[in-house]
């Protein structure tokens, strides 16, 4: 499978920039490097990438991320079908959601409307 050439240093540093810069930001995904990867930065917040649903031979599977309210997880599905925890994070405790919910969210990110701050 295709990985950064970088080892996904480069995007790791735009999420570290954006998340000192912006301490509200609880959690910043970030793709596209196929490096997975879950690390709380300074401030508090967290970047993640998902890495790769296609996995190599030294891989532990096709990864995912996984937001519950609790923790951030990073998750790899196995041959078997099930899956396995790779890395955990606890959520910012207080974090709350955006005001008007996860649907108001959701209709701002596909362009309905703007989420007023």
């Amino acid at each position: 499978t295709y990985s950064a050439r970088d080892g996904g240093a480069g995007l790791r540093a735009v999420a570290e920039k954006t998340l000192v810069a912006d301490p509200r930001l609880e959690l910043l995904v970030l793709a596209h490097s196929h490096v997975a990867t879950i690390e709380r930065m300074k401030g508090g917040g967290v970047y993640a990438n998902a890495g790769a649903w296609i996995s190599g031979p030294k891989e532990p599977g096709p990864t995912f991320l996984m937001v519950t309210p609790e923790k951030i997880s990073l998750n790899a599905w196995l041959p078997s079908g099930h899956t396995q925890r790779l890395n955990a994070l606890d959520r910012v405790s207080g974090t709350e959601e955006p005001a008007g919910g996860t649907e108001e969210l959701l209709r701002s990110v596909r362009g309905d409307e703007a989420i007023g701050r």
